[in-house]
């Protein structure tokens, strides 16, 4: 029976990280209309890393202000700013889905 099981989640697996998944993106600082819902792709997960798959998320105010960019409160600390393209919200809930090698 664990045979069974282990073959069944194997499948599942490879099934779920097959299934497109979308994301809030934006390419560019500004107002709210920069942020788009697009289609994305799983980068790998990184010796350090784990992958959480996200049951809750949120967005804090700032994730607002480091969407303006340099016409922010980020603008005197300009090393803080994400690379783009960027994905808003580090607060949320989850599943656990993958582990690094080194974790």
């Amino acid at each position: 029976q664990a045979q069974h099981l282990l073959a069944v989640w194997m499948f599942l697996s490879r099934r779920l990280r097959a299934m497109p998944i979308s994301a809030i993106v934006a390419d560019m600082f500004g107002a709210p209309e920069v942020l788009q819902l697009r289609p994305v792709e799983l980068p790998a997960v990184k010796p350090n890393q784990v992958r959480v798959k996200m049951e809750a998320a949120g967005v804090n105010p700032s994730d607002t202000y480091l969407r303006l960019g340099m016409e922010g409160p980020y603008a005197a600390v300009p090393h803080l700013l994400p690379q783009l393209p960027w994905t808003p919200g580090k607060d949320g809930a989850g599943t656990v889905e993958a582990l690094g090698e080194e974790v």
